[in-house]
């Protein structure tokens, strides 16, 4: 029998990143050769287990929150396989996307969310001015117009 598959081929045989003539010809030793083929076998299973790892890891590391020995593994693994940096890349484009459109719909909700803070301030300036203008009197501050207000129909002053 000819010279065993190099571990370098096996890998790249695993991975999907042999030429079609090269895998042809990996492909017909390991009809013939149970070791290489046991070999491919257990690189095959450790690239998928591998994969599915930094694959869970993806986001965390795009997120820029992972650390240490993951963020060096992900690295790494990105740096030899093609189809996770695939995934990757697949998942940059996704969150630039998604931010884009959730920039645009929040924009009137920040304005929203902005006028009800303006609203809870407003309240607690009525409610140190009723202090300094003492108890169950009129104050010349006007209510605002919020859904969650209880301007009176009129718009007349209330008391406070």
């Amino acid at each position: 029998m000819k010279d065993h598959i190099t571990k370098e081929n096996i890998l790249k045989y695993a991975a999907g990143l042999l030429s079609p003539q090269d895998r042809k010809h990996v492909e017909e030793h390991l009809d013939a050769c149970t070791v290489c083929l046991a070999k491919t076998t257990h690189s095959q299973v450790v690239l998928k287990e591998t994969c599915a790892r930094v694959q869970n890891l993806l986001t965390l590391y795009h997120d820029n929150t992972l650390t240490g020995e993951d963020f060096e593994f992900v690295r790494k693994h990105l740096a030899v396989c093609d189809r996770c940096l695939e995934k990757y890349h697949e998942l940059a484009e996704k969150t630039a996307a998604a931010g884009d459109v959730a920039q645009t719909e929040s924009q009137g909700q920040f304005d929203n969310l902005k006028s009800e803070q303006d609203v809870e301030i407003l309240k607690k300036l009525k409610s140190q001015y009723k202090m300094l203008a003492g108890d169950g009197k009129t104050t010349d501050i006007p209510e605002t117009k919020q859904k969650s207000s209880s301007t009176s129909a009129a718009g007349k002053k209330k008391k406070i």
